[in-house]
């Protein structure tokens, strides 16, 4: 018995023995380094967490596979109400990813939160801040649909044959959209460390990410392609293999956010001055 209890003390709190560090540790040992301590000892954790939010990420998960089974029809009719639908769907998963970030933004410097408490503290605290970020997230995501569909396939006409001028106004809307994309890996760290409005969290963000953007984009597509990499297996599991659902239900999540968010805590020791904090702790 004490064995596995042991055993389930380590996956629920991480490994005991493993000392927090303090800053002068972090800034000693680095970022890189500390990204692999903390996912080491925090690998259970990551995972149970990835678990709670997998079942708040279900109803978007769904709608993604009934996309995928009608991706043909949708392309050919314009597909707007499902991609529409898709954004609604995103709205389950709002809350929960304040609080994952809230824990994991504080794992990710090696300090200490508890799972299930910090947690809902962190939805109770910026539900509303993440409620309003995925409504943008929703609002993008159909853009990037319609973008695609008016400036690139000729889906709504003769856009599409406007020549250059239409493919720039195209490009110009990605490009928008990548960048908003890029921005919510700062966003919620920042709106659930620091005591700012919304719209000062959104400029800040717009801000740390023009002031390293070759190192933003690389962070991002390591990071995104995490997480829209084992997304993209989950849908296609039905059609090929269930195991293929794995990686995003274990730990594609959280593993994606625990990279945003080492990247995001070192924008803020960074940029950002200690006393414009207003921690949640």
């Amino acid at each position: 018995m004490g064995l596995f209890g042991g055993m389930f003390n380590r996956m629920y709190y991480g490994n005991p023995n493993q000392p927090e560090l303090k800053k002068k540790d972090i800034a000693r040992e680095g970022r890189f380094k500390l990204f692999f301590t903390v996912l080491g000892v925090r690998f259970w954790p990551l995972v149970i967490l990835n678990l709670i939010f997998a079942v708040f990420w279900a109803p978007f998960l769904y709608v993604s596979i009934m996309f995928f089974v009608q991706l043909e029809t949708a392309i050919e009719s314009f597909g707007i109400m499902i991609v529409v639908t898709l954004a609604i769907a995103l709205q389950f998963a709002g809350p929960v990813w304040a609080g994952m970030v809230y824990v994991i933004r504080t794992w990710a410097d090696d300090a200490h939160a508890e799972m299930w408490s910090d947690l809902w503290l962190g939805v109770k605290k910026n539900w509303k801040s993440a409620v309003i970020l995925n409504l943008i997230n929703g609002v993008v995501m159909v853009l990037v649909v319609m973008d695609v569909m008016f400036y690139f396939s000729g889906g709504f006409g003769a856009m599409a044959g406007a020549g250059i001028l239409a493919g720039a106004m195209g490009w110009l809307m990605v490009i928008c959209c990548l960048v908003w994309v890029m921005m919510n890996m700062i966003m919620m760290p920042m709106a659930v460390r620091y005591d700012l409005k919304l719209r000062q969290v959104i400029k800040n963000a717009l801000l740390l990410s023009i002031a390293e953007l070759p190192r933003t984009l690389g962070i991002f597509l390591l990071s995104g392609g995490i997480f829209f990499g084992t997304l993209l297996l989950f849908v296609w599991a039905p059609f090929v293999s269930p195991l293929l659902m794995l990686p995003f239900v274990v730990i594609g999540m959280s593993l994606s956010l625990l990279i945003s968010c080492s990247y995001s805590n070192f924008l803020f020791d960074k940029y950002m001055k200690p006393k414009e904090q207003g921690t949640a702790e």
